[in-house]
């Protein structure tokens, strides 16, 4: 199985400035034949982007949601990100990629893949005794969160080593759901 760790926008060019409003989508697919439809990995439309800094240049994951199957085919995912403008016509192209990833087993990687306006770093693995779970956080005594209370909810496998995939962050009072894995 293949493990989308993490999407950073490395670097950007072409005229655009930090922050970026960004949406579109990054999808895996894979070699499961009843299934070659799209696995998303990132999904958000125009009217909910997701600003990204110069500070924090990641993605927020909303998927995959199914394992991403490598056997023998390694498989590919598809970048189609866009910048949006103050109107539909002012947007632009952030990064429109497909990308074959070789297997590498047990191992974590981290690499680059450029486009005309950006650089993405893309960190990924593959794992391969792997179990799905479902993990819920639930704040017991009381309605809300503890003021200033900051934290970030990460979850890793014994047997790849410094790869962990963060499932929520909460930072200042806010709670974003950055992955389900």
């Amino acid at each position: 199985m293949r493990q989308i760790y993490s999407i950073k926008i490395t670097s950007i060019r072409g005229g655009l400035k930090w922050p970026l409003d960004v949406f579109g989508m990054v999808v895996a697919r894979d070699v499961l034949e009843i299934d070659r439809k799209r696995n998303i990995i990132f999904a958000r439309a125009r009217s909910n982007c997701q600003t990204i800094t110069h500070e924090h240049p990641y993605l927020e994951l909303t998927g995959p949601t199914r394992a991403v199957v490598t056997c023998l085919d390694p498989g590919n995912i598809e970048v189609m990100l866009k910048v949006k403008g103050a109107d539909e016509s002012e947007d632009r192209d952030l990064s429109f990629l497909v990308l074959t990833l070789q297997n590498h087993r047990h191992r974590r990687y981290d690499k680059d893949y450029t486009s005309k306006r950006s650089t993405l770093e893309l960190t990924f693995g593959h794992i391969e005794s792997s179990v799905e779970a479902t993990i819920s956080v639930r704040l017991v005594g009381g309605s809300s969160w503890p003021e200033g209370f900051q934290g970030v909810l990460t979850a890793s496998i014994a047997s790849t080593d410094d790869a962990e995939v963060v499932l929520l962050v909460l930072i200042t009072n806010c709670l974003l759901l950055v992955m389900m894995a």
